[in-house]
């Protein structure tokens, strides 16, 4: 289980996929408090311009790497993140 921010995102891989056989996603999403939520399916983003894309894009692929991110260093420093 993960424990996400205000602000972030879910299904970005899904999204950001490169073939269709990776753009399976599926998650169960739990909230704490009150919360706002927008959804957005692939097919809608793609009607979105090119320029609003690239803002989507930016953003999720700054979610992607924040999350790898922290695997990685739980990984090599595992006593770190504890």
């Amino acid at each position: 289980m993960a424990s996400l921010r205000a602000g972030t995102s879910v299904g970005e891989m899904a999204y950001l996929a490169p073939s269709p056989d990776l753009r399976f996603h599926s998650a169960d999403i739990l909230v704490s408090q009150p919360a706002t939520t927008v959804a957005f399916t692939p097919d809608l983003l793609r009607q979105l311009s090119l320029a609003t894309r690239h803002l989507f894009d930016a953003a999720f692929i700054r979610v992607l790497v924040r999350r790898l991110h922290a695997a990685h260093e739980a990984l090599h420093h595992p006593r770190r993140i504890l």
